[in-house]
């Protein structure tokens, strides 16, 4: 099969997205029915957007089903004080009782604006990644610790394939467990899933590559959720300790 047919094949299997097996809109679904929660964030520079991109799991028939209910598409040159205020408030939009959802930074040469984030406190457990050509993801973290008001708070940052991001992406979509909205900036990623080109290389590796002039901010903010909801640790509030009061009764006195 040569990489034309490669393309196409990739092509109808961005259109099968369009199967959709559940009823409603994502964006209506309710955040405190879903099991897990966790909100990706691509930073662009002048020539790149920032992107958000939410994702709620929910069981279904004994298998997990991932909803895409908000997608943010920044303009060129916003500054990062205000995607830092922006997610803050997509944080606290998508907060279910259990706890906050967990925030996946793109961290690759943006570690200022990764520290920012981590000051900012909007996530339990800080974590970046960096997307690179490597076949794999990393095993490992690196860990960061960033100054703030006096202690020394850490970071996790990891290593991830670009490529297996987007497969593991592909898989959602070929086993119908994806749903994504059709409101806001939904638009912007539908249009960089379809325009995403698939190539087999001589090495029988398989790239994913932009059109000249495209983007995939918003593609990798939901790649970089899809992979925090599946591979991180679930995060649950401690409860709070109860203070019983002593119950008195007239045998208590004899």
């Amino acid at each position: 099969m040569n990489s034309a047919q490669e393309k196409r094949k990739s092509w109808r299997l961005w259109q099968s997205l369009d199967r959709q097996p559940f009823e409603g809109d994502p964006s209506t679904w309710p955040v405190s029915s879903a099991s897990a929660v966790t909100i990706g964030l691509d930073f662009g520079f002048a020539q790149d957007h920032s992107a958000i991109a939410v994702v709620m799991e929910f069981g279904w028939q004994g298998r997990a089903i991932h909803a895409v209910p908000e997608v943010i598409r920044f303009s060129l040159q916003t500054p990062a004080s205000d995607v830092v205020d922006k997610t803050c408030r997509v944080v606290q939009k998508w907060t279910r009782p259990r706890g906050r959802p967990q925030v996946v930074v793109d961290a690759r040469s943006n570690i200022p604006f990764f520290e920012q984030l981590i000051r900012s406190g909007i996530t339990p457990v800080p974590v970046g990644v960096s997307a690179t050509a490597a076949e794999v993801h990393a095993a490992e973290p690196r860990v960061i610790r960033v100054p703030v008001d006096g202690r020394q708070r850490p970071g996790l940052i990891y290593h991830l394939s670009r490529n297996q991001l987007v497969d593991d992406l592909n898989a959602k979509i070929e086993a119908r467990a994806l749903q994504i909205t059709r409101v806001g900036d939904a638009g912007f990623l539908r249009v960089e899933m379809s325009a995403l080109e698939r190539e087999v290389t001589k090495a029988r590796n398989i790239r994913y590559t932009t059109p000249a002039g495209g983007h995939d901010d918003c593609l990798m903010a939901l790649c970089y959720a899809l992979w925090g909801i599946a591979t991180l640790p679930r995060y649950r509030p401690r409860p709070r300790a109860v203070t019983l009061k002593p119950r008195f009764t007239a045998s208590a006195w004899t």
